[in-house]
Parts: C-alpha cells; sequence; structure tokens
C-alpha cells in the first residue's frame, strides 16, 4: 500500500530549515550536505521508482476493486494537488529568500565598490601630494649641494691661500735667523729644519711662477740656501779637521804597529757622521752638483784621511817588504789592506752614503806603497815556482771576496788587486819564455837521456796525482817532477808539462792556450832533434821507441788540460814587394808595380798542434814498424822459395823485439800494439812474397825450414803459412800482464 507519511517524510528530511537569519552573509550560502538542488512537481517525485512502483500496483487490481480505486486515486490526486501548492508555496518562499540575500550582496557589493573609489581617490591624491613633495625637495637637495660646492671651494680657496702664505711668510723670520746667526747654528736640530723649510718654500715658488713677486721671494730663499750651505761648509771642514788633529794627537802616544789595530782612527769621525750626514743629504737633495761643489766634501775629506793613514800604512808595508820573501809580503800586506780598506769603505758610506770614483782613486793612492813594492818583488823574483803559488793565492784571494757575503763596496776590493795580478802574469810570462828558450828548445840531448832509470812499477800514463781536478784546482809542482823522474820521460817533456801544470788556472785562457800551443811546438821540435841525435849514435829503432815514448806521455798528459789546440797563425808575405824591386831593377813598369803594392800583404794561417803532434807520432811508429818488419822480410826475395829458410830463423828474434819495446814502454797495451803492427806489416810482405812465387816453387817452398814443424805430407794454404809467422808474435802478446791487443 502506498504510506503518505513515508512519502511527506521522505520529501520534508529535503527541506531546509529557513529559520536561520539572514544577518550575515556567512549564513546565507547553501551548505552541501543540508540543502538538495529544488525539485519541480514533474520530475523529482513523480519521476521516482517508488512511485511509478505505486502507479503499477493500482493498475494491477481486479475489476472489483476499479471502483474503489478510483475514488483513492482521486483522493490522491487531491492530495498531490495540494502537496504541489505547498510546494510551489515554499519555493516561493525560497526563492524571496534567496533575492532578499542577492539584493543583500548587491547593496554590500555596491557599497563596497563606493569605497573603493573613495580610497582610490584619496590615494590619487596622496600620490598627486608626493610628488608635488618630491619635486620640492629634489629642489632643496640640489640648492643644498650647491651650497657645499660653494663652501668647499671657499674652503679650499682658503686653504690655498693660507698654504700660499706659508711659503711666503717665513722669509722674513728665515733672514734675521741667518744675517746674524749664532757660533753653533749648524750643530743645533733646529738648522736642518730651516733648510728643510727654505727647500720646501723653493721647490713651491718653482712650480708656480704665476703667484705676485714669486720671483723675488724665489731669489731670496736661494739666497739663503747658498749661505746656509756655505755655513754648513765651514762647520763640516772645521769638524773634520778638529777631529783629524785629535786623532793624530792620540797615535803619537801609541806604537806605529799598534795604531791601526785601534779604533782612535774611526771612532771620532763616525760621531761626527751621524751629525753631518742627514745633513748633507738634504742639501745634494735640493742642490744640483753644477750650482754648488760637493767635490770640496769628498776632495777635503779624502786628504784628511790621506794624511792619517798613509804614514802607519806605508811603514807597515815596508816592514813586510823587509822579510825578502814574496808569499809573505803579499799575504801580510793583503791582510792588512783588506781590514783598512773595509773600514775606510765603511766611514766613507756614513758620511756620504755612496762611493764614487774619488774613493776609488783614494783607495789607490793610499796603495802606492804596496803597489811598489809588491812590483820591485815582482821583477826581481826568478823563481817561476814563488810567482806561480803567489798569484794563485791573489786569484783565490779576489774570488773569495767576489764570491763571500760581502757588501758591494767591500767586493770592490778585489778590483784594485788587478794591477798586482798583471804584473804576476807578465812576470810569469817572461820566466815561462825564458824557460822555453833555455831549457827546451835549447836544450842538448845528454847519452843518459836515451836510456833513463825507470822505475818498472809506475805506469806511464798515471795522470791522478798530478791533481789538477782538485776542487781548489791547485798543482803540487813536485808530484809532476817526481812522476816524470820515476817513468824516465825526457827532462825536456818534464819541464814542459812542469811549467803547463803551475801556470794552469792562473792565467787567461787565452794568453794560457798560446802559451801551451809555443810550449808543445818547442817540446817536439826539441824531441825531433834529440831522435836525430840520437840515430845517429845508437841504433835507429832505439830512438824510434824513445820518440815514440816521450810523444806519447805528452799527447796523453796533455788531455790533462784545457787548451785550444787550433789557433790562427798571422804573418806577413813580403814576397810581392821583393819581386816588384827587382823588377824596379830593370824596366819602369816595376816602378809603377811597386807604387801600387808598396804594402806587404796579412796571411792568416790556421795551425792545430794536436794535429802536428799526431803526424810525428804517426812517423815515428810507421818508422819503427817498418824497421822492424823489414828486419824479418828482408830474407824473402821474389821467385826464391828457398829464402824462407832464413825468414824461419829471423822469425826467432821476435822475442828480442819484444824486450825492446818492453824496455822503454810500461804499458802492456802500447806493447800489444806495436807487435800487433810489426805482425800485420811483415803478414803482408809474406803475402806479396807468396803471390810471386809459381806453382812450382810453392812446391818447393813446403820443403823448407818454414815447413819443418808442422806436418809435411799436407799441403800447406797461404793462411797456414800466416798462422805459423803469428805464433811467435802470439807468445810474447800471451806474456804480458793485461792483454789488450790479440793477434
Amino acid at each position: 500500500m502506498f504510506d503518505q507519511w513515508d512519502f511527506l517524510h521522505s520529501e520534508n528530511e529535503g527541506l531546509v530549515n529557513f529559520s536561520q537569519p539572514l544577518n550575515a552573509f556567512e549564513s546565507s550560502k547553501p551548505m552541501a550536505n543540508d540543502q538538495p538542488p529544488v525539485k519541480n512537481l514533474g520530475s523529482p517525485i513523480f519521476d521516482s521508482p517508488t512511485s511509478l512502483r505505486r502507479c503499477n500496483s493500482l493498475k494491477l487490481l481486479s475489476p472489483k476493486c476499479e471502483q474503489g480505486a478510483e475514488v483513492a486515486l482521486e483522493d490522491t490526486q487531491k492530495k498531490m494537488d495540494w502537496i504541489e501548492q505547498d510546494f510551489e508555496s515554499e519555493l516561493l518562499k525560497r526563492a524571496d529568500i534567496r533575492i532578499r540575500e542577492l539584493q543583500a550582496y548587491s547593496a554590500f557589493a555596491d557599497g563596497l565598490s563606493q569605497k573603493t573609489d573613495e580610497i582610490k581617490q584619496s590615494l590619487s591624491s596622496i600620490k598627486t601630494s608626493f610628488l608635488v613633495s618630491e619635486s620640492k625637495l629634489n629642489e632643496f637637495s640640489e640648492t643644498c649641494n650647491a651650497l657645499g660646492t660653494e663652501e668647499e671651494a671657499f674652503s679650499r680657496l682658503a686653504n690655498d691661500i693660507g698654504e700660499g702664505l706659508s711659503y711666503f711668510a717665513p722669509l722674513k723670520e728665515l733672514i734675521r735667523v741667518f744675517r746674524h746667526p749664532p757660533s753653533d747654528l749648524v750643530s743645533r736640530s733646529s738648522f736642518r729644519n730651516y733648510i728643510l723649510q727654505i727647500n720646501r718654500c723653493i721647490d713651491f715658488l718653482e712650480k708656480n711662477t704665476d703667484f705676485q713677486e714669486s720671483e723675488f721671494y724665489l731669489s731670496q730663499y736661494k739666497r739663503l740656501l747658498t749661505q746656509g750651505f756655505t755655513m754648513f761648509k765651514n762647520h763640516f771642514f772645521r769638524l773634520i779637521k778638529l777631529a783629524s788633529e785629535q786623532v793624530a794627537q792620540s797615535a803619537k802616544t801609541m806604537q806605529i804597529d799598534k795604531q791601526l789595530e785601534s779604533s782612535i782612527f774611526y771612532s771620532r769621525f763616525s760621531a761626527i757622521a751621524l751629525q753631518i750626514r742627514p745633513l748633507l743629504i738634504e742639501f745634494k737633495k735640493s742642490i744640483s752638483e753644477d750650482t754648488f761643489n760637493f767635490t770640496a766634501f769628498y776632495d777635503f775629506y779624502l786628504q784628511t784621511r790621506m794624511r792619517l793613514l798613509q804614514p802607519v800604512l806605508s811603514s807597515q808595508i815596508r816592514s813586510f817588504f823587509l822579510e825578502k820573501s814574496i808569499t809573505s809580503f803579499i799575504q801580510k800586506s793583503l791582510a792588512i789592506l783588506q781590514l783598512t780598506f773595509f773600514d775606510e769603505s765603511r766611514l766613507f758610506n756614513e758620511f756620504f752614503d755612496e762611493t764614487n770614483e774619488k774613493f776609488t782613486e783614494y783607495w789607490q793612492n793610499l796603495c802606492e806603497t804596496f803597489y811598489e813594492g809588491s812590483r820591485s818583488m815582482i821583477l826581481r823574483e826568478k823563481n817561476l815556482t814563488d810567482l806561480c803559488e803567489v798569484c794563485s793565492y791573489i786569484r783565490s784571494f779576489q774570488n773569495s771576496i767576489a764570491e763571500g757575503d760581502r757588501e758591494e763596496i767591500g767586493k770592490e776590493l778585489a778590483t784594485h788587486l788587478t794591477p798586482v795580478v798583471f804584473e804576476l802574469q807578465n812576470r810569469v810570462i817572461f820566466l815561462v819564455q825564458a824557460t822555453i828558450d833555455s831549457e827546451i828548445q835549447n836544450y842538448t840531448p845528454a847519452d843518459d837521456d836515451l836510456f833513463p832509470d825507470m822505475n818498472k812499477g809506475t805506469e806511464l800514463f798515471n795522470l791522478q796525482n798530478l791533481g789538477l781536478n782538485d776542487v781548489e784546482e791547485k798543482v803540487n809542482a813536485n808530484v809532476p817532477e817526481r812522476l816524470a823522474m820515476a817513468q824516465g820521460w825526457y827532462p825536456v817533456v818534464q819541464k814542459s808539462l812542469i811549467i803547463l801544470s803551475k801556470i794552469y788556472r792562473l792565467l787567461d785562457s787565452n794568453v794560457f792556450d798560446d802559451i801551451a800551443l809555443e810550449i808543445i811546438h818547442a817540446t817536439i821540435g826539441s824531441l825531433m832533434e834529440a831522435y836525430e841525435y840520437f840515430s845517429s849514435k845508437n841504433d835507429p829503432q832505439i830512438a824510434r821507441l824513445f820518440f815514440i815514448k816521450n810523444l806519447l806521455v805528452l799527447k796523453e798528459q796533455l788531455s790533462s788540460f784545457e787548451i785550444q789546440y787550433a789557433h790562427i797563425q798571422a804573418g806577413v808575405d813580403f814576397k810581392k814587394i821583393w819581386d816588384r824591386v827587382r823588377e824596379w831593377r830593370s824596366n819602369l813598369r816595376g816602378i809603377l808595380q811597386l807604387a801600387y803594392e808598396t804594402f806587404p800583404k796579412f796571411i792568416n794561417n790556421m795551425v792545430d798542434s794536436r794535429q802536428e803532434l799526431n803526424e810525428y807520432l804517426r812517423f815515428a811508429v810507421n818508422g819503427y814498424v817498418e824497421t822492424a818488419a823489414g828486419s824479418f822480410t828482408s830474407a824473402l826475395k821474389a821467385h826464391d822459395p828457398n829464402s824462407a829458410n832464413e825468414f824461419k830463423h829471423r822469425l826467432d828474434k821476435v822475442e828480442s823485439l819484444h824486450e825492446q819495446i818492453s824496455s822503454y814502454l810500461t804499458e802492456s797495451w802500447i806493447e800489444g800494439l806495436l807487435l800487433q803492427a810489426v805482425y800485420e806489416e811483415t803478414a803482408k810482405y809474406f803475402r806479396d812474397y807468396y803471390n810471386t812465387l809459381s806453382a812450382e816453387d810453392i812446391q818447393a817452398l813446403e820443403t823448407t825450414e818454414l815447413n819443418h814443424e808442422t806436418n809435411q805430407n799436407v799441403s800447406k794454404s797461404l793462411e797456414d803459412y800466416l798462422d805459423y809467422i803469428a805464433v811467435p808474435f802470439q807468445r810474447c802478446n800471451e806474456s804480458l800482464p793485461n792483454d789488450k791487443a790479440s793477434i
């Protein structure tokens, strides 16, 4: 059955509670869960599944019930009409409420829009007022900036005026002070302030000549500066003179050898330098040396020091001169000069802040006694060893000063010793030239030189004891001489190497190269003369071994020296002049040619001493090898197989040849090389001899003594014979202590 209550209840559940007041904007908003959408009469109610189901149930009733159903339907229709009417009224109420809400919203929005317009107008008015205020504030700021700029300009102008007046105002006071100066004005601290103030005013007026009366004030200030400079110079001279008198008076009470050790020559002058130096520096900044003579300060100071030190220093150096030893004189003199130089240079810097040529000249004059004494002793010294030791000592002294932690002025002492080094080097060169002439070029060979006493235990080229490569580069002159005598070197070779070892590192490289090349050339020439002399009186082979040995010694030991062997030898060619003189005697054309070719022709020849040494060594070795091989092969005759018998007997003398070589050359590798060369020369000649033999001669050769020691039933080739010839040479080679050459 249709339940009316359920329908009404279900429909009334969806009605909105309209009892809420419309006094707020938020209360008028529909709620999502409380109020469903408004339903119309057509679909929301009667289209629901419940209504349709109920209507269909009415249609299925039986005919008996149709009348009752129609009545019920009418009642239902009436109820439905009433519900619709009630529902429409309810909708109208709700619509009215919505309208009132919308009207309230509209009124509120209108009020809000009106207030927004009012606020906008107020903001626009405020903006306009702000822009006006900003414009006025900018104008005020510009006015303030202009006033500030003017104030700064006036302030600068006032400062410039005050500063400008500060350069003109002191003139009156300075004139008053310098017109009647007190006697101790220069020694006061205010004097330096006056000079500083005058320099500042002069500098300003020279840069700003557009001031009124600037020329007048500038001339007045310069006059005051000149007057102050004159006062300072007189004060300087007075102090230096007073200190000199006090020092001289104090030195009279002391012994001469103790005066330089004391501080009396420096303490008083150092006290004066503390007072004088600031003023002198200030005057040098403001006054050019062209305007004022600053050299007067240097001259007076250095002359005063010269009068004080020269007698004492000269007396000390003369006392060293009396010892008659150049080594002692140089060492003691350099020791005292070094101390004096450092003290003098330091005192000079305390006064003048820098050295100049005046101090260099002063020191050279102060050392004149040392220069004269050293020059005299050097010229009288005839011992080359002592001169080399002195020269080496001075060079080491110079290097120690130049490389040490000294002031720059202290290092100048090394340059003042250069004249002494030049004198020593010239004297060394002179003595070396005299030694070359007397003991090398003019040496007369003696018979004992060919067979010297030799120590077999020493090697020919043992150069380690020479000490040429030591750190100090100092050579013990006795070592080369003892080594040379022990190994039987020719005296000329001994003297040459000893001279080179003494002067090595003492002379400039160019000078040493020239002397070394001259010594090498003279030594080779002397060896050649000795070889010719011994060849005429003794066995030429012995003379050749003598020549080879000494050339090898000279060549090997020269490698310890750094020598530029190649040099240019300049000369003058007068050949064309003499040719023109001879033509001039015969015709006029010769006179004209003589006029054109009056000057001689300068020629340059490249000379290599090493090449010269090698050529002589090659000449001696080849001569010895050819002669030694010829002593064996001279028995061989072409086309004569029987001559091999004599050749075989001569090969037995190879041992004698080895003894001859070892008697001169103690180096086993040199002996092996010579034996190898003799064998190769002998084998070469035998090969040529073998090629001259015919087949019959070769068969006959197999019957000679050269083939007796081998199997005669076997045919022998050339190589077999050469192996047989090599046997005695191999035995000699195997007997050598150090076999460095194999045959």
